[in-house]
């Protein structure tokens, strides 16, 4: 994913649905396209999420943080 960013050193938050183990994963890029490489890490699995139809129903309202 980070090859494909242009804008270097862009801090990215990637939410995604890995097929493999049925569970939505976010992560986070503190310097996406710096490289080519990437410094991907890993930041929660949402294991209550697990068909592709209830990840498609997440949306930012979804979402909180807390400092």
């Amino acid at each position: 994913m980070a090859a494909q960013v242009t804008t270097i050193l862009l801090d990215m938050l990637i939410i995604y649905f890995n097929t493999t183990t049925s569970t939505t994963h976010m992560t986070q890029d503190p310097d996406a396209g710096a490289d080519g490489a990437g410094t991907i890490k890993l930041l929660g699995s949402l294991t209550n999420i697990t068909t592709q139809g209830a990840h498609d129903t997440l949306t930012a309202a979804n979402i909180d943080s807390q400092a």
